[in-house]
Formats: C-alpha cells, sequence, structure tokens
C-alpha cells in the first residue's frame, strides 16, 4: 500500500467539507468503475477531484485512489473534515 503522506507545501487541501468529501468519495466510485482504457473519462473525474483541492499523487503519493485511500486519510487526521456550515 502507498504511504499515504505529503510533502510541503500541498497542492491541494488537507481540510474538507463533509460535501466535499462525499462528492470524492462519489467520484473515486465513478473512476474506479471507469473501464481502464477510456482515459479521457477518467483524467475528466481526476479533475474534478483536483477542482475541489484533492490532489491524490501529488499530495498523498497515491496512485489509483480508492475509496479505501481517502478513508485512511481521514481515520489518520491527515485529512481533515469540517462541518459544511463552519
Amino acid at each position: 500500500m502507498e504511504t499515504l503522506s505529503h510533502q510541503h507545501p500541498l497542492k491541494g487541501k488537507d481540510t474538507f467539507t463533509q460535501s466535499e468529501i462525499n462528492r470524492l468519495y462519489q467520484l473515486i466510485r465513478q473512476r474506479s468503475s471507469c473501464p481502464r482504457p477510456d482515459k479521457n473519462t477518467q483524467k475528466k473525474l481526476r479533475d474534478q477531484m483536483r477542482s475541489i483541492g484533492f490532489f491524490g499523487g501529488d499530495d498523498w503519493g497515491i496512485n489509483d485512489c480508492q475509496e479505501h485511500h481517502l478513508t485512511e486519510l481521514i481515520n489518520s487526521g491527515k485529512i481533515k473534515v469540517k462541518d459544511d456550515n463552519r
């Protein structure tokens, strides 16, 4: 498994709203279910993840990001989740 560490400074961010986290999980599921040869769709999904501020490879060393990677980052405290209203 990847190390899930980051180099400073982050390209993206390490604090997300709950809505952003929910959207990231949704995008990860969509990207994971996308056929591998469909690089164009995968790139569009990665671009959407980056627009939220999540750079899996650049910030966390994750290749082929899966749901468990995001869960591990959250559970370890490396990614913080705040209420949508804050």
